[in-house]
């Protein structure tokens, strides 16, 4: 699957801001604390915290809101960035 031009220019920024971070980025390390069964519970709150430290949490969470449905981006549950979304219009 080929994504829109959009959405690779943005996960493109994404990516070169991790490769650029100084400091370990959680989810390369743990990447199924970042998708669990169910996103909106405890399940996720593990990876919340981890995002907490991330040196790209808001670049990712800008990215997550406007283009993923599931995991957790940025510190932010599917159900939080689908809030997001319906506020933004």
């Amino acid at each position: 699957m080929r994504l829109p031009a959009d959405q690779m220019k943005a996960w493109e920024l994404l990516n070169q801001a991790i490769d650029n971070a100084e400091e370990q980025i959680p989810c390369t390390n743990f990447p199924d604390l970042f998708f669990p069964e169910k996103t909106d519970g405890d399940s996720g709150n593990q990876a919340k915290k981890m995002c907490r430290s991330c040196p790209v949490q808001a670049q990712c969470g800008i990215y997550a809101i406007q283009y993923e449905l599931h995991g957790v981006w940025g510190g932010l549950s599917s159900m939080q960035r689908k809030e997001l979304r319906k506020l933004r219009g």
